[in-house]
């Protein structure tokens, strides 16, 4: 599949989840601002972190998945992570999955990421599909969709079970023909 280790782009480098993120990594993931709209819970221990970094780790040797930390340049700090919850090679579609840390929201940071890892996910690895799951709640992340050319399909009810309470999601996707709809 010829999946980067190593991404750069204007302000970020993105580079393949290591164990040794684990705390930086765990700061972002137990901010209940930021695990307010994953699928799971704030992060109460390190311990978690190095799990889920594990978990993500191996989708990544299996080619199962592939997560990348995002680190800012200005100052080298890991500041989330993104990349692809698995890969549908039969179909040719893919799923995105983001999180950033508070402190970075609404600096355009995340859409400078997801824009390189999406049109190689199109143009490298010729995916037709790339879909993304988000609570309908989460404006924030719907409205990064959009900018990034992601159109709603729909809402899953009762989808997702988090903190003892199912979730509805709703379903955006974006297609490789609409591959050059981003708002830059």
């Amino acid at each position: 599949m010829g999946i980067p280790k190593i991404i750069e782009t204007e302000r970020l480098v993105l580079r393949a989840i290591k164990e040794r993120d684990t705390e930086e990594l765990y700061r972002i993931w137990s901010n209940h601002d930021v695990a307010e709209f994953m699928n799971i819970q704030a992060m109460n221990s390190l311990e978690n972190a190095r799990s889920m970094i594990l978990i993500l780790e191996a989708l990544s040797e299996k080619e199962a998945g592939y997560r990348w930390t995002i680190l800012d340049k200005a100052d080298n700090r890991i500041i989330g992570t993104c990349g692809f919850n698995y890969f549908d090679e039969e179909n040719m579609r893919t799923e995105i999955g983001y999180e950033l840390d508070k402190e970075y929201w609404g600096k355009g940071l995340m859409k400078e990421a997801l824009i390189w890892i999406i049109q190689m996910a199109f143009d490298e690895w010729k995916y037709n599909r790339i879909e993304a799951k988000v609570i309908p709640d989460n404006r924030n992340s719907i409205r990064l969709l959009e900018k990034l050319g992601f159109q709603l399909e729909g809402v899953m009810r009762p989808h997702e079970y988090t903190r003892e309470v199912f979730h509805d999601v709703a379903m955006y996707s974006k297609l490789k023909e609409e591959s050059g709809n981003m708002i830059l």
